[in-house]
């Protein structure tokens, strides 16, 4: 009898106990899994958060400050012809602005916004490569706003206009997230143009339909 109770002890674990340890270790397993993963997607989504965040800064900020220094320069199209000193509608807009060269030295430089597929990307004259500033865009929107104070959805349809809008709306879709609305006041020290307080004033004007 005693000699039995050795044998069985000696015999190691049964295959109740051998199933029941890897029943635990596979649900062990499961939930470091889930943890992994869980964890790898909400950093994914904080990054793409970030991103789209600064694609969007980074537009805001070079289409107002590029805006601000806009000049009633007439131009000349890919064609040739007479341009109007700034052009835009739908999700496309042409302009001329004063720029400094590389060496500090003044001039201008005629630059191009437009959403090409599903990038809003900006180009310039002279430059065959144009820069992607952000992707997975739905939509976009330009309007501008006249002398009246109304909004319409295009501008400078005459060849050799030089007439600026008094300030740009941008409405920007991505293709996740809600619309965004971006307003800037056009070139506020050329002669003829409105000073700061009629931006704020535009901005802080209804959506409403165009003029």
């Amino acid at each position: 009898m005693t000699r039995t109770r050795v044998m069985a002890a000696d015999a190691g674990f049964t295959i109740v106990e051998l199933m029941v340890a890897l029943s635990l270790f596979a649900l062990l397993s499961l939930a470091g899994v889930a943890l992994l993963r869980t964890s790898i997607d909400t950093q994914t989504s904080v990054a793409a958060r970030l991103t789209d965040s600064g694609s969007i800064e980074r537009l805001r900020a070079l289409i107002g400050a590029e805006l601000a220094a806009a000049q009633p320069r007439v131009g000349r199209d890919a064609t040739g012809l007479r341009a109007p000193a700034l052009t835009g509608s739908g999700d496309a807009i042409r302009f001329t602005y004063a720029s400094d060269d590389s060496d500090g030295r003044s001039g201008v430089t005629t630059v191009r916004y437009a959403v090409i597929g599903t990038d809003m990307v900006r180009g310039a004259d002279g430059q065959a490569a144009t820069a992607t500033l952000m992707r997975d865009v739905d939509s976009a929107r330009f309007r501008f706003r006249d002398a009246a104070g109304g909004w319409t959805d295009a501008w400078g349809g005459a060849p050799g206009d030089a007439t600026l809008p008094r300030a740009v709306e941008l409405t920007l879709t991505p293709a996740t997230g809600a619309p965004l609305v971006m307003r800037f006041l056009v070139a506020p020290d050329t002669p003829g143009t409105p000073p700061a307080e009629e931006a704020q004033a535009a901005d802080a004007a209804p959506d409403g339909p165009p003029a």
